[in-house]
């Protein structure tokens, strides 16, 4: 009997905690390996101060001004979302909605991203399409109505202390004012990966490992050694690909159509055929 390929996550996923992207590799007929190899820390001093930056732009102004100076609210992954929420999602979407109300936008990298600001009942101005340097040039230039005014335009940028620069430098160069609160960080497990996942990354018959983030890709690595030489590695975005190439330089990289639980299972199906014709070779 031929063995069911394995596929590595490097996501927390099970049956009582079910994990999008997990579901939709599992439909593929594969056994699913989870690797929840990091850990979230919050920072809750800047947490506060992101929550007051959002105050500020949602407040009515006291000189009778309904409008707000040309702002801008980026949310750059729905992790910072989570956090930024904490314990009250309710209260961070009514406090979005009165920043819309006074002229604010609010714009998300990616759709996962867009998704998580649906979930709160309010939808995004700007969605970009997966990662931050492609939602800085779509953003472009702020107006002229903002200089006329002699207000800043400003972009508020709640985020990881470890994510990607690009998309702050580029608003940067393109004239905006970016306030940045690295709201939490991610950190890599202590101690020793799962005996399941170690064992699936020495696995001959393992079909890929999906990265979903650069930090997930360091953590396991850093736990587990060297990528295996050939290992297919599926990133999530641009950011993960980039990473995956320096990290692992002996893999094959294939980045997912779209940070989605469906492209990555697209992604992952073009490599079933592959594998099954070596199998078939291999018993000639």
């Amino acid at each position: 009997m031929t063995p069911v390929p394995r596929v590595l996550l490097t996501r927390t996923h099970s049956p009582s905690a079910p994990d999008p992207f997990g579901l939709a590799i599992e439909a593929l007929g594969v056994e699913l390996v989870p690797a929840p190899l990091t850990r979230t820390r919050v920072d809750e001093d800047e947490r506060r101060r992101a929550l007051q930056d959002l105050v500020s732009v949602a407040a009515p102004d006291t000189g009778g001004d309904s409008r707000a100076p040309e702002a801008w609210i980026l949310l750059t992954s729905p992790r910072t979302i989570r956090v930024l929420a904490g314990d009250a999602p309710e209260s961070l979407g009514r406090l979005l909605g009165a920043a819309r109300e006074r002229g604010a936008r609010i714009g998300a990298v990616g759709e996962a991203t867009a998704r998580a600001v649906s979930g709160l009942g309010i939808e995004c101005d700007l969605i970009g399409g997966g990662s931050g340097a492609d939602l800085a040039r779509s953003l472009g230039r702020p107006g002229p109505g903002s200089a006329a005014r002699g207000a800043p335009a400003t972009i508020l940028m709640p985020r990881s202390a470890s994510g990607d620069p690009a998309l702050a430098t580029g608003l940067t160069r393109a004239g905006w004012r970016v306030v940045e609160r690295p709201i939490y960080d991610t950190l890599p497990l202590e101690g020793e990966a799962d005996e399941r996942v170690r064992d699936a990354w020495t696995d001959p018959g393992l079909l890929a490992a999906v990265i979903t983030a650069p930090s997930s890709l360091r953590a396991l690595l850093r736990l587990l050694g060297p990528a295996p030489r050939g290992l297919p590695l599926v990133a999530l975005g641009r950011t993960s690909a980039a990473a995956c190439a320096e990290l692992a330089p002996d893999s094959p990289v294939l980045t997912a159509g779209a940070p989605t639980p469906n492209a990555v299972a697209d992604a992952l199906s073009a490599l079933l055929p592959a594998r099954r014709n070596t199998r078939s070779e291999e018993r000639r």
